[in-house]
């Protein structure tokens, strides 16, 4: 959405043109929004029109445009294009009080480790 600036005698008028319908997808599921450099993603529905309420603070389009912003912007066509980064990777068994959290992401083979020997010290006591 860029802005024109508009003068009508004496009165200046700030007009937003929309920009691009772009695509992202996260956690299976498009959003369809616009950016504009100052004042960030405008939701759209599915037909193209505004959304007044912007997606709930939990949402997984949030963490997908911070990485989408945060590696640059790229894009294909219309979608946008970004890698997910994992730091932290929190694996809860639900038995008793028994929680791990791991560091390192889910791919590390250390990780991998500690996930199968909580999974066989956890096989013993079900």
């Amino acid at each position: 959405m860029p802005c024109v600036h508009v003068n009508f005698g004496g009165t200046a008028v700030l007009l937003n043109v929309s920009g691009p319908t772009r695509i992202i997808h996260a956690a299976g599921i498009d959003y369809l929004f616009e950016y504009h450099e100052y004042l960030g993603p405008l939701m759209e529905g599915k037909r193209g029109q505004s959304i007044n309420l912007p997606c709930s603070r939990r949402s997984p389009f949030w963490d997908a445009l911070y990485w989408w912003l945060k590696q640059g912007r790229r894009m294909d066509g219309n979608r946008c294009i970004f890698e997910w980064q994992m730091k932290l990777v929190d694996i809860t068994m639900g038995i008793g009080r028994n929680r791990i959290v791991l560091t390192g992401g889910p791919s590390s083979p250390r990780v991998k480790e500690l996930i199968a020997q909580h999974a066989a010290r956890m096989e013993g006591r079900i």
